[in-house]
């Protein structure tokens, strides 16, 4: 494993942060709690637009066009006009709970269904998983750049069926920045870090993280060009 990220922190409009998307002007970001979307000005970083969604909002994504959503609670991706705000499309994913994140590679969307310790490749087009890789226990949030799927993990947990809930499966307690090949599920490279971020993003060679405990974003003091 790499060494640990150095990041640098800012508190975050709400407090509970979540998913992260970066469309190369604005920083958006979901607050779980509130159940808003923010769009973020950055230097110094401050909230321009919001609005209130649904549902227990979670992961963010940006496709070009469109920003992408995936709730918590229910099995739902929608598809949100950066400029209205409104919600274009919604996709159903019916099979599938616990979806804490999104993530655009181009052609499709990744999805990390926690529950399900895996991440699917979805068609936008249609909402069919078209895809599927395994990843450890309590993978959290996702995003894609450079042809990699970059996913943070705790570990190591597991599931616990008396209380619904992740657990620790030992003393030890890490948390990781994975790179994923698309194509295979294999791990390409790791970083350290000193928190499980419950949405990521990159922004040229910068990485955003949010950390909804404290109730901070964070971002990469250096560059991270050998990614």
């Amino acid at each position: 494993m790499t060494a640990l990220l150095s990041l640098d922190s800012h508190e975050a409009p709400g407090p509970a942060p979540a998913g992260l998307a970066w469309d190369g002007r604005w920083l958006w970001h979901n607050d779980f709690r509130t159940g808003r979307l923010y769009r973020l000005r950055l230097d110094p970083l401050s909230p321009q637009v919001e609005m209130v969604c649904a549902g227990t909002i979670s992961g963010l994504a940006w496709d070009g066009q469109s920003l992408w959503q995936s709730r918590l609670d229910e099995p739902y991706l929608q598809q949100i006009s950066p400029t209205s705000l409104d919600i274009d499309r919604t996709l159903a994913l019916s099979e599938y709970s616990r979806l804490t994140d999104v993530a655009w590679d181009g052609q499709r969307l990744w999805i990390v269904w926690q529950a399900g310790s895996a991440l699917l490749a979805v068609d936008p087009e249609t909402g069919r998983v078209v895809g599927q890789h395994r990843v450890p226990t309590a993978a959290a949030a996702l995003t894609f750049d450079r042809g990699r799927l970059w996913c943070t993990l705790a570990h190591p947990m597991r599931y616990d069926e008396e209380t619904a809930s992740f657990v620790w499966a030992g003393d030890r307690r890490s948390f990781s920045l994975i790179g994923i090949d698309p194509d295979t599920g294999d791990e390409t490279v790791r970083y350290g870090l000193p928190f499980l971020p419950t949405g990521v993003t990159w922004q040229d060679d910068h990485l955003w993280l949010s950390h909804a405990t404290a109730g901070t974003l964070h971002r990469t003091r250096t560059p991270l060009v050998d990614r």
